[in-house]
């Protein structure tokens, strides 16, 4: 009878973990001992719960439909009256050239800016036959000084969408530069130069990582654990995939395009998807864009700078994602400055 429990004493304590700490019990191969299911779900809870913060601060692109910029149906100043396009846009070309910051130095006035804008969630819908509402908020992540220092060069290297939008993916979902192909690879190097350090670790890799490190008894494997992980592991999983579809299509945009970015037909969601408001990005400067769809699409960013200085004062052109307000299984849209002369392949000013 002492020798049984002395046993159920001993099983106990392995139990909770209190015998040797949590690293000695996930040492112990204990194969007689039976499984326990509920202990095991509620362990991937706990674990979720603790890693979803290390999540955020990790996300290459942290996308928040609830923060965004004030707005406004009219900014201060009067009706819109651009300036000169040509003249403005070659000297906007010419600071983003010179700058990975995405921010350009304009006097009080009007603007007119062409834009291209790019896909920055994988798996989400890409708005068709109307535009919808967007509202503009800051863009934010690990990785967007990387994002952005790519958006400021494409302008001036005339690159065609079709190029620019996989290496998007790529640094969207996390990958590390030596899972870039060749041709990614040299671009991001062009693009961002000097910043391969910054993608040198995979996001993925380094949940599962964090996820090991946790300690808790009874823990699953990180893979096995995503699909009880709610929301979080659903985003993890897809983030996964979407991962191996940018590796295996890397020579095949449309493919990839198609896999990634699933058309829906918005044609017939009423007049309540035509007008966005004005964002106030920053004291005394707003953003507008009065029409929007799809990824990949040419736009009209319109930039209101007030004041009567006559002073330039810094504008965050490129530091801004747009989110589709009514539609959250949408697209939320980055986007460069675009010059829609010919580009590298031969193309002109349309997607791909």
């Amino acid at each position: 009878m002492a020798r049984t429990r002395g046993v159920l004493f001993v099983f106990l304590l392995l139990l909770t973990g209190t015998a040797f700490g949590t690293r000695a019990f996930g040492q112990l191969r204990l194969p007689h001992l039976p499984k326990l299911p509920q202990a095991n779900q509620l362990a991937v809870q706990l674990a979720a719960k603790r890693i979803a913060p290390f999540v955020t601060q990790q996300d290459p692109i942290d996308l928040n439909w609830g923060r965004v910029y004030p707005t406004t149906v009219s900014p201060p100043g009067g009706a819109f009256r651009p300036r000169s396009g040509q003249t403005s846009l070659a000297d906007i070309d010419a600071q983003l050239a010179r700058s990975n910051s995405g921010i350009v130095n304009l006097k009080p006035g009007d603007y007119e800016i062409p834009i291209r804008v790019y896909c920055s969630r994988v798996k989400a819908h890409s708005a068709l036959h109307a535009p919808l509402v967007y509202e503009a908020g800051p863009l934010r992540g690990s990785r967007v000084d990387v994002l952005v220092a790519m958006l400021s060069k494409v302008t001036g290297a005339r690159l065609p969408y079709s190029q620019v939008q996989p290496l998007g993916w790529a640094i969207a979902t996390g990958m590390r530069y030596s899972q870039l192909s060749a041709g990614q690879r040299s671009l991001f190097d062009r693009l961002a130069p000097g910043m391969r350090s910054r993608i040198s670790g995979n996001f993925i890799d380094q949940v599962r990582d964090q996820w090991n490190r946790l300690g808790i008894v009874g823990l699953p494997p990180f893979d096995s654990s995503l699909d009880s992980m709610g929301a979080l592991g659903q985003s993890l999983k897809i983030t996964e995939q979407a991962q191996s579809e940018i590796i295996s299509q890397s020579n095949n945009f449309d493919a990839l395009s198609a896999s990634l970015v699933p058309p829906l037909d918005v044609s017939d969601r009423g007049t309540n998807y035509t007008t966005s408001p004005w964002g106030e990005v920053a004291p005394n400067i707003y953003m507008h864009t009065p029409s929007l769809g799809g990824t990949g699409a040419l736009f009209t960013l319109q930039v209101r700078v007030t004041g009567n200085s006559g002073m330039s004062v810094p504008v965050p052109l490129l530091t801004s994602i747009l989110y589709p307000t009514y539609c959250p299984g949408c697209q939320p849209l980055t986007y460069n400055v675009e010059d829609t002369g010919p580009k590298e392949d031969g193309g002109g000013g349309t997607p791909g």
